[in-house]
């Protein structure tokens, strides 16, 4: 459940909250605006319960589960690195909605990864 929620809730969810937000600011059409801006709040909410979830879990797990939660958000982070970095061909749909480019996108993978560790997490998973 810790190693789920590492990866699924506190790296996905916490993506789909940021790339949401992004498209809530920049979709061309103000519907797709007003739609990303929920889809926005509702990931936000799921990565904070993720959180939460991580939080109760931390003090129940041992210190070498921690650290196979700790490497588990990391291994996750560089696989979503590596899915960002491929460039999808630009689209009147990716326009319209508002979809961050491969510069974009890896550029708001690493403020959320200074976020989620301050410390740095670039060492290889």
């Amino acid at each position: 459940m810790a190693l789920e929620n590492a990866a699924e809730g506190g790296v996905r969810e916490t993506w789909g909250a940021l790339a949401a937000a992004w498209q809530a600011l920049h979709a061309e059409h103000l519907e797709a605006r007003a739609v990303f801006r929920r889809i926005a709040e509702e990931e936000a909410e799921h990565a904070e319960l993720s959180r939460a979830v991580d939080q109760w879990l931390q003090s129940r797990l041992s210190a070498a589960e921690r650290r196979e939660v700790e490497l588990t958000k990391r291994r996750a982070l560089h696989a979503l690195q590596r899915e960002l970095a491929v460039e999808e061909p630009h689209s009147t749909v990716t326009q319209f909605a508002g979809v961050p480019n491969r510069l974009r996108s890896l550029d708001l993978l690493a403020r959320l990864s200074e976020e989620l560790f301050p410390m740095g997490w670039t060492e290889r998973a």
